[in-house]
């Protein structure tokens, strides 16, 4: 599991209490898991209703606290599987080689009486994994640490990915490059590198990721603020759909 902080939490992302976590009983069950409602980057909250319908505002990094936790290079079971999880091959995967082992899918389908779910892969290929199966998990979350639309932006540090395939000059270096252009309908970016060396890498383009975020970089970099509701606060999904707030967009 992975603290959850500006650089990797999304919307819809299943999220459990974190070692921060000080709220008492509010998500009703320490081992239960919740939904990502709302991210707020600037306050650096996110806004989680839980199994029960209750929802609560909770630190994502705020005052260096950290109230969530995700599944990251974790197998995927039953307790995690979701329509729309992004998922990777796991340690017991043997279907054969359709796509690179980087190659991300998503859940389409998941059966729990038999422990399985459909995945469509970034080829359109689908396969009916094993998700408990015999005691088989071919799946498992993708590493928090990769560059995607979800958290691409302006003068993020990033370093590239082990898989590093566009040259020697780049591939190992821990000197950190900074995205300059971002093209989220080809899912690239385009990357300047401390040596002046420029590459257009891809961040979810046919389902590979070249980049990950820098150690140092500080969450919530290049996003825009919102409003965040008050910390810890409970309230229910319908509370919150009938207190909608809307904001402006300057010209």
């Amino acid at each position: 599991w992975m603290k959850v902080d500006c650089t990797n939490a999304r919307a819809q992302l299943k999220v459990a209490r974190g070692e921060d976590w000080e709220w008492g009983h509010q998500s009703d069950d320490s081992n239960a898991l919740g939904t990502i409602v709302e991210v707020f980057p600037e306050q650096q909250t996110a806004l989680v209703e839980w199994a029960t319908g209750l929802r609560n505002t909770c630190r994502i990094g705020k005052d260096g606290k950290h109230d969530l936790e995700a599944p990251s290079n974790a197998k995927v079971d039953e307790s995690i599987a979701f329509v729309g999880l992004e998922v990777v091959r796991g340690d017991d995967w043997s279907w054969g080689g359709h796509d690179p082992a980087a190659s991300v899918g998503s859940i389409t389908t998941v059966n729990f009486e038999k422990q399985t779910a459909l995945v469509t892969w970034a080829n359109g290929l689908r396969n009916t994994c094993r998700i408990g199966q015999g005691g088989k998990y071919d799946l498992k979350t993708p590493p928090k640490s990769r560059v995607d639309p979800s958290n691409a932006a302006i003068d993020l540090l990033v370093l590239p990915v082990e898989e590093w395939e566009w040259g020697s000059e780049v591939s190992g270096s821990m000197t950190p490059g900074k995205i300059r252009k971002i093209n989220l309908v080809d899912k690239s970016v385009l990357v300047e590198w401390a040596s002046g060396l420029r590459n257009t890498c891809r961040i979810g383009r046919d389902g590979r990721y070249d980049i990950r975020l820098h150690a140092d970089q500080q969450p919530g970099a290049g996003k825009p603020p919102s409003a965040a509701p008050t910390l810890g606060a409970t309230t229910t999904a319908a509370a919150a759909a009938a207190a909608t707030t809307t904001t402006e967009v300057p010209a």
